[in-house]
């Protein structure tokens, strides 16, 4: 039997694991007990598939430096909020209650904490039921948060709570435009979230830190969101916008520091048949691999967020006007340009291969369209899923920091920031555990985009959807090379 190494001293897991496969032949697993053993999978790769470079790669000079400009971001934000906090307190406005300000956003943020939790058990242990509820209570916790915004009656509260009705019917209108395609997302959680299977009680360790974590640092964050609603300085919009990106790309870090882990692990379990010590996967990812996780928690939103503008407008315009098809053309194209420099499936090679976040994301996208994937991924809504997911966690946040507000402070304006400040916690602390069952799923795709001839029961969902979206574009395309009989019999 042979022992894979996860060293975090080398480039990646697959350093010593590949050179052991190449002369003593297919991998076994390492786990000696019936629950923590998988079946195992022959990783064959056919000659169109390994002509995209997989082997391991350095994190370089690059993924250091950004792992120095992160810490260095923390230092300084950390001094702002010091600065901020202390100003606030000597130069507080006289209607400013700092107990009615700082408990309902520590409330919100230690209850977001716990829900956050509590879903993710309910995800594990139900899927299915999950994702079908996401879709509904997403819409309504959003229109009730919209509705308290809008009773605190100032012009922020009022602006963002019309946004909040508008962002509810759309969400109701895309629940009902996405159902078909919920069995689909099912099938691909229920063949995913097995890669886990057998250390489950490590990988929620590893959650509850990464919640301890966010916790303590939201807290923190707090102080200073705190003391620019207690002194109303000149430049507060400025204070808050930098606030809000220190919290957005530290949360990002951790939420992501996460997925490199559980993604390394259920690549390796799922693609190619071994268990490694989840252990050094996460200590791994807090060290060999924290500069790339930076770097793609930087980039990977406003790229996301540039594609989904892209898609939108695309579907919007059509090609009823030759000027306005050019344009989305040329948008397009640069935002799937932008989605192979930079993509959260980049994470599972950056916790397996230990490559440099670009490398990793440019290569993995590579293989999807080598095998026709870029339709399953785009249609793909598990990933819709669990933003709805923070949506809704955030929205009840929100409804608990705003309503205790609300009800203790005379002055609504505060009440108003608790209620903002608090989903955006809750936000982040939902898409943290969410972080679960995204990193699997891309796991899966990834393994299947390196080996299509894995178990049939594994890729099958992958391999029905692209012939799905074949027959439905009117093309009679072959599932890819290999998979016509894709089970393979386990050593």
């Amino acid at each position: 039997m042979v022992t894979p190494a996860w060293d975090a001293g080398s480039s990646g897991s697959l350093r010593r694991l590949e050179h052991q496969q190449h002369h003593q032949g297919p991998i076994q697993s390492v786990a000696s007990t019936p629950s923590a053993r998988i079946s195992q999978t022959t990783p064959i790769q056919d000659p169109v598939v390994a002509s995209v470079s997989l082997k391991p790669g350095d994190a370089g000079l690059v993924s250091s430096l950004w792992m120095v400009i992160f810490l260095l971001h923390l230092l300084a934000v950390l001094a702002l909020i010091i600065f901020l906090a202390v100003r606030g307190q000597v130069n507080k406005r006289s209607d400013f209650r700092p107990a009615f300000w700082y408990l309902p956003i520590l409330a919100a943020t230690g209850c977001s904490a716990i829900a956050a939790a509590v879903w993710l058990l309910v995800v594990l242990r139900w899927p299915s039921r999950a994702v079908k509820a996401a879709f509904w209570f997403a819409p309504l916790l959003t229109l009730a948060l919209g509705i308290l915004l809008i009773y605190a009656e100032t012009a922020v509260s009022l602006a963002f709570g019309v946004i909040g009705l508008v962002l509810s019917l759309g969400l109701s209108l895309y629940a009902c435009w996405v159902r078909p395609r919920l069995p689909h997302a099912n099938e691909i959680m229920a063949s995913s979230l097995p890669g886990t299977h057998g250390v489950a009680g490590r990988m929620a360790a590893f959650v509850a830190i990464a919640l301890a974590v966010g916790f303590i640092w939201s807290s923190i964050w707090s102080l200073g969101a705190g003391g620019v609603a207690a002194a109303r300085p000149r430049f507060s919009v400025v204070y808050i916008v930098l606030l809000l990106f220190n919290l957005t790309w530290t949360m990002e870090v951790i939420r992501n520091i996460l997925t490199v882990t559980i993604a390394g692990f259920a690549y390796m379990r799922l693609g190619r048949g071994v268990n490694i010590d989840p252990g050094e996967a996460w200590r791994n990812a807090w060290t060999t691999s924290l500069g790339n996780v930076c770097l793609g928690s930087a980039i990977v939103p406003p790229i996301v967020a540039l594609r989904g503008a892209a898609r939108s407008v695309s579907l919007v315009s059509g090609d009823a006007d030759e000027f306005l098809f050019s344009c989305t053309a040329c948008f397009m194209g640069a935002a799937d340009r932008l989605i192979e420099l930079g993509n959260r499936w980049g994470f599972v090679h950056v916790g397996v291969y230990a490559k440099g976040f670009v490398a990793a994301s440019e290569d993995t996208w590579k293989l999807f369209l080598l095998h026709r994937m870029e339709p399953v991924i785009d249609l793909d809504v598990t990933s819709s899923f669990c933003f709805l997911s923070g949506v809704a966690g955030g929205s009840l946040s929100a409804l608990l920091g705003g309503i205790w507000a609300a009800a203790a402070a005379k002055e609504k304006a505060y009440a108003a920031d608790v209620t903002l400040y608090s989903f955006v916690i809750g936000y982040f602390m939902n898409r943290i555990t969410m972080s679960w069952p995204q990193a699997c799923v891309s796991a899966l795709h990834v393994a299947y985009a390196e080996n299509p001839r894995l178990q049939q029961h594994l890729v099958a969902p992958i391999t029905d959807r692209i012939q799905s979206l074949a027959g439905s574009a009117g093309h009679n395309l072959k599932p890819p090379q290999g998979t016509e009989n894709s089970q393979v019999p386990t050593p």
